[in-house]
């Protein structure tokens, strides 16, 4: 069964310009080995998109989902993907103006077949994110969604199945300097973190009916605070339980804390030195974590780092050469893990673990040999693909 980390990453291969996520990622449990990814390509004026089943990945090469009519950019406009079903996708994307605009795939075709605007008359003076959106489903025919806006607060807007509601500011007093990490652990719950200008990280969540009162402030681990603008990465492992992870502001180390029904676990420090984004997270089952990112600052390598249940063990260098961005992660069984990435070439590269050893790396594609006139106008073109390295 095909396991779902996290609902991002689009193409980073731009310029100078660092990305931290640069592939969106998306799941479907009940398809064997399926996973779908989508990036930015090489010159942020498109949106790529390719998928891998039982049968291998397809298309050949990849599949061009044109771009809205306004600039993008490679620091705002990496894709946000999340499927409520299987056979159904949501993307998102922010321009580079702050505005949101979206297309899914209904199971048979993408629609509509221009890129819609998720704002009304009214909100576009209002509306202007700093970065791309977050995204979760707690159920069919439901998407909830974040954004960081530039007044520092976070607005909300939610999809039921049959409509959009309208963005809304919910916390209007809260000032965030860092994007929202959102997770889902059921029916009727997601869960919110951000970071204030002091390093603190603060808890929101819907409980099925209603919001907390007020936001809940996550003890700071000691003579410890988070680097405030550090994108967080929050995991639940099931009902009840939350996983958060944080990048400090003095010591660039990655911090872990986690809390369920009758217990909590204060901040533990994982090592590593990073940067401003802290690694993806998957779990592959209740009792093991893969944690992979750049546990260097400077060496610009994935690592890898995972709770075996007891323990944790790493990081383990995975090579690969110079990345653009943050990894993606997949499974789709206890015992395998996908790794995907992009280089500084704008290569599309994946290494897979099988339950007894590693792939080489394999590029899958190159997001920066794109021909805007072979497109004519066509938004099922494909981008030209290497094969195996």
């Amino acid at each position: 069964m095909l396991r779902f980390l996290s609902l991002a990453i689009a193409s980073a291969a731009i310029v100078a310009a660092w990305v931290s996520d640069p592939i969106a990622l998306t799941v479907w449990p009940s398809i064997k080995e399926r996973v779908d990814l989508f990036g930015l390509t090489g010159d942020a004026k498109h949106i790529w998109h390719k998928f891998h089943n039982e049968h291998g990945w397809e298309p050949n090469e990849f599949e061009n989902l044109g771009a809205p009519d306004a600039s993008l950019s490679a620091e705002k406009s990496t894709p946000v993907a999340a499927s409520w079903a299987d056979n159904v996708i949501d993307l998102f994307v922010v321009a580079e103006d702050g505005k949101p605009y979206h297309r899914y795939w209904s199971g048979s075709q993408w629609e509509p077949e221009d890129w819609k605007s998720l704002w009304n008359e009214e909100e576009e003076s209002t509306i202007a994110f700093q970065s791309k959106l977050s995204a979760a489903s707690w159920g069919p025919s439901r998407i909830d969604l974040v954004g960081h806006n530039a007044s520092g607060t976070y607005l909300h807007k939610y999809f039921d199945g049959s409509s959009w509601s309208a963005w809304e500011n919910l916390w209007p007093h809260q000032n965030f300097i860092s994007p929202p990490a959102m997770t889902s652990w059921g029916l009727n719950r997601f869960d919110i973190f951000g970071t204030i200008e002091d390093g603190t990280v603060l808890h929101q969540a819907w409980t099925g009916d209603r919001y907390f009162e007020q936001w809940e402030k996550l003890p700071n681990p000691q003579s410890h605070d988070f680097e405030p603008q550090a994108q967080l990465t929050a995991s639940s492992g099931g009902v009840g339980l939350l996983s958060i992870y944080a990048v400090g502001r003095n010591d660039s180390s990655l911090y872990y804390t986690s809390w369920g029904p009758g217990f909590y676990n204060s901040w533990q420090n994982l090592g590593g030195i990073f940067d401003a984004s802290a690694p993806k997270v998957l779990r592959r089952s209740a009792s093991w974590v893969d944690i992979v990112g750049f546990a260097e600052k400077e060496a610009n390598e994935f690592s890898l780092k995972f709770w075996t249940g007891s323990d944790w063990q790493g990081w383990w260098k995975l090579g690969g050469g110079e990345w653009r961005g943050q990894p993606q992660v997949a499974s789709w069984s206890e015992t395998t893990l996908a790794v995907f990435g992009i280089n500084a070439q704008g290569e599309l590269k994946w290494k897979f673990y099988w339950g007894e050893d590693w792939t080489d790396w394999i590029v899958l594609g190159n997001t920066k040999e794109w021909d805007p006139s072979a497109a004519k106008g066509n938004n099922r073109q494909f981008l030209g693909a290497k094969k195996e390295i």
